[in-house]
């Protein structure tokens, strides 16, 4: 290369066309080759001097002249692939980003340079990585400080191809609110705002080991702020913001501490979401966010209510993984969202007190043959009912009647669905109730979460009262279905424990044979009806009981 060619080279090169490296040369012919034919010129160095002459003047007033619009025709049309720009979307996207917007800065010629050179990775962080402006931004002033932009200087370059990264309101609207609500009633059942923050929390542990109980720590105070009696003050604005910063995770990799990208003023937002709320309260967002770019500590500090450093620890550490993780965490938060909306939003239809006992046996009878499809939520109570029949007698202790179905084993301390123990006769019966057929993987994760609980015990009170070879646990586990060869015994941790297993049918029959009908009566109105009509119950639940019943008269 010689002297005068390299000086031609430079020009090319100072336009930073975001096209291939390896393409670099063929731009620097084809950019010769048009200068040359419209200047009627012959050599580099005179090509070299037109082109940089255009640079300079383009740089002055912001409008390009015909021959560096010829220039970046021919430069940009060596790229052939998605993530080329021709001329008109170059000088499109450069015209945005030197007008700036309503909320953004214009860029200076330089900066707007920079940041065009890197459209084919903004094109491929945004149409196939997914990533959000805000996030685009991120990577730039970690990388690349030089690019300090706006996230709207983002979209601009990303508008040049047709790419728009912002929020469909079908999609994100009531098509996702229909998801979330699927998942909450299968996630919460019939948890109640301290359970389903428990839950949530395990849930959410599986992506985030060291985060789980963080987190629900924080979403079990934001839950306090809109369900506390002695407030007159209701923090829904909080989880309306919680709301908002955890939707767009379903479709972007974006940040969640940034509010505005996705147009918080938006229908989507304002009416779509905030609709599906106990209170009216504005624009949450624009009340206590206006002109904050994200939400941090600083912001917090500012804040009177202390739900908002909540808010910003649970976003905080949202942001910091990854994002396949991130989303199924955020789909965790938005069915816990879901549950905490539903529970305050209780207007139910109750079931009668005219129910007999024939009623409840017939319901027993039929979960013996198939599911209600409530997540498992008749189903446990009538257990319920039937354990404390057939198990609550005089010196045995029942733990877990009434608990959730979703209740963990472990926080509650419980070695099953339900429990009882015998601390004279140094045996605990545990009731595993299951909706399915019992399979050997099912028993095996049964056994992981029982290891943990019977420590526990041991260490809480059996040990001080003797050793642990003299306690035994009966685990009664009850399904529609038995697989054969299932374990009979184990040890664990020196405790005896035996393994039974029931089909509804037996389980039913075994309690039933013994009882007084008056004590069943009792039972099934108290630990079933009652149980169903407590506000934590979905109305389809009882209307599905009521169904059942009404079905077998």
């Amino acid at each position: 290369m010689t002297i005068t060619d390299y000086a031609f080279y430079r020009a090319v090169a100072s336009l930073q066309l975001p096209i291939p490296d390896e393409k670099l040369d063929e731009a620097c012919t084809a950019i010769f080759q048009a200068i040359s034919g419209t200047e009627k010129i012959q050599h580099a160095e005179d090509a070299a001097i037109i082109l940089s002459d255009s640079i300079e003047e383009w740089a002055l007033t912001s409008t390009a002249p015909p021959v560096l619009k010829k220039a970046l025709a021919a430069g940009l049309g060596v790229g052939n692939d998605r993530f080329s720009l021709t001329s008109d979307e170059y000088l499109k996207a450069y015209a945005r980003l030197r007008n700036g917007g309503r909320d953004w800065t214009p860029l200076d010629h330089s900066s707007s340079v920079l940041l065009l050179s890197r459209a084919r990775l903004i094109l491929d962080f945004v149409a196939i990585k997914k990533f959000s402006g805000a996030h685009i931004s991120q990577v730039f002033a970690t990388t690349e400080k030089a690019l300090l932009v706006h996230y709207n200087a983002i979209h601009a370059v990303a508008q040049s191809k047709g790419l728009d990264p912002s929020l469909d309101k079908g999609r994100a609207g009531e098509e996702l609110w229909g998801q979330d609500t699927a998942r909450s009633s299968v996630l919460f059942a019939d948890s109640n705002e301290d359970e389903s923050c428990v839950i949530a929390g395990e849930l959410i542990s599986q992506w985030a080991p060291s985060m789980g109980e963080s987190c629900a720590l924080d979403l079990l105070h934001l839950a306090k702020g809109v369900t506390s009696d002695t407030t007159s003050d209701p923090k829904w604005p909080y989880i309306q913001m919680l709301h908002w910063c955890v939707l767009s995770q379903e479709f972007f990799d974006h940040p969640p501490t940034y509010l505005y990208e996705f147009s918080p003023r938006s229908t989507l937002f304002t009416e779509t979401i905030c609709g599906k709320y106990a209170a009216a309260t504005g624009n949450p967002i624009l009340n206590n966010a206006k002109a904050v770019a994200k939400l941090d500590h600083s912001w917090a500090m500012n804040r009177k209510a202390t739900e908002a450093h909540s808010l910003v620890s649970l976003l905080e550490t949202i942001e910091s993984l990854p994002y396949q993780a991130r989303r199924e965490v955020c789909r965790v938060i938005r069915a816990w969202i879901a549950r905490i909306i539903s529970l305050a939003q209780v207007d139910s239809t109750e079931l009668p007190t005219s129910l007999y006992l024939d009623d409840y046996l017939a319901l027993t009878h039929y979960i013996c043959d198939n599911e209600t499809y409530t997540s498992g939520v008749i189903e446990q109570r009538v257990v319920d009912a039937l354990g404390m029949v057939h198990y609550a007698k005089p010196g045995w202790k029942p733990r877990g009647i009434g608990d959730s179905v979703n209740a963990s084993n472990i926080s509650r301390k419980k070695l099953g669905d339900i429990e009882f123990a015998n601390i004279d006769a140094r045996i605990a019966i545990a009731i595993e109730a299951h909706g399915g057929v019992l399979t050997a993987p099912y028993v095996a994760a049964h056994h992981k979460s029982l290891v943990r609980i019977v420590q526990q015990r041991l260490d809480d009170s059996w040990l001080a009262i003797d050793d642990a070879d003299k306690w035994t646990i009966k685990v009664v586990f009850v399904g529609h279905g038995i697989d054969p060869d299932l374990p009979t015994s184990d040890s664990i941790l020196g405790v005896n424990v035996i393994y039974d297993y029931m089909d509804y049918h037996d389980f039913a029959r075994t309690a039933l044979s013994e009882a007084e009908e008056s004590d069943l009566e009792s039972a099934f109105e108290r630990y079933l009806r009652s149980a169903l009509n407590n506000r934590t119950v979905r109305q389809s639940a009882r209307d599905r009981a009521l169904a059942i019943i009404e079905s077998t008269r």
